[in-house]
């Protein structure tokens, strides 16, 4: 005699909670893991001017180590480095390396401009082998934030990140 069972085997696959509660765990990793893995403009701008700050140091720091006047230039949105040819007899600048610092365009969006301030209007920043450096501000923007870069006559530097006046 076969007795007839309300229990069957289960055939293969998922059932629709099983998939939902899935679906519903992705969506909240999802969530949580979007906003780290892409960066906020204000996030972006606070990278690149803590970049340029470095930048700038390195840039301060070849010029006393090594002797030699170096001077960066914003240039189009572009930071070029040059450096005075110490055989030249008229001043002559020309482009420099400096060894682990990148010189080049800025990120989309973003303009870089030297706040002229009590002093005269100028194109670069110079670096000098003693290391003292004219006092500068410079700004770095976007569309939400920017940044302000101030540099001392002891060519100590400073960042302050600020919302993007209106």
């Amino acid at each position: 005699m076969v007795v007839a069972s309300a229990w069957r085997p289960r055939a293969g696959g998922f059932s629709l909670v099983e998939i939902l509660v899935v679906v519903v765990v992705m969506g909240i990793a999802l969530a949580l893991a979007i906003p780290n893995l892409v960066p906020n403009e204000r996030e972006a701008l606070r990278h690149e001017c803590e970049r340029l700050v470095a930048t700038l140091e390195a840039a301060r720091d070849e010029a006393a180590l090594g002797g030699r006047a170096l001077s960066l230039r914003i240039k189009d949105s572009r930071l070029e480095f040059l450096e005075r040819d110490p055989h030249a007899v008229t001043p002559l600048w020309r482009a420099a390396t400096i060894e682990g610092v990148r010189a080049g365009p800025l990120p989309e969006g973003m303009t870089l401009a030297l706040d002229p301030g009590a002093a005269a209007v100028r194109e670069s920043i110079t670096f000098l082998p003693v290391g003292i450096v004219q006092p500068f501000e410079m700004r770095l923007s976007s569309a939400h934030a920017q940044g302000l870069i101030r540099g001392d006559a002891l060519g100590n530097i400073s960042l302050e990140l600020t919302n993007a006046p209106s």
